[in-house]
């Protein structure tokens, strides 16, 4: 989403994570469910690369490939993140491995995506 001025732009990031109304009063009551965060996921996403500098994409990959270290050595060593990670099921363990190597995909998507951006921009220039 493209927000026109700056206050649209800080209205909606305001309202990106909101805490439900029981916490906020502080209520011991109800479930789980009703103790968690409501986050607007659009907050998160590589949605507004095109709005970013071109310092700002590069750190982005760099923080990517970092993630993508990080991932790699949990699909390696899965019993340094995960306490426990022998007791639990081989169904949960690999589970784990699949999300882990999910985001390694979407991160590499994304240092695809920056750098798509920033090529873009070089020939943009050069016109």
């Amino acid at each position: 989403m493209k927000y026109k001025t700056y206050k649209e732009w800080e209205k909606d990031k305001n309202q990106a994570i909101k805490p439900n109304k029981n916490v906020a009063r502080g209520s011991k009551t109800g479930n789980n469910a009703n103790n968690r965060m409501k986050i607007n996921l659009q907050f998160f996403g590589n949605r507004t690369i095109e709005n970013q500098t071109e310092t700002q994409l590069r750190k982005d990959i760099n923080s990517y490939k970092k993630l993508i270290r990080q991932h790699e050595d949990k699909i390696k060593n899965p019993s340094e993140y995960v306490k426990k990670w022998d007791n639990l099921r081989k169904e949960h363990q690999s589970n784990l491995i699949a999300h882990w190597a999910t985001e390694i995909k979407t991160f590499d998507k994304n240092i695809n995506d920056n750098l798509t951006e920033i090529e873009k921009r070089s020939k943009d220039v050069n016109k």
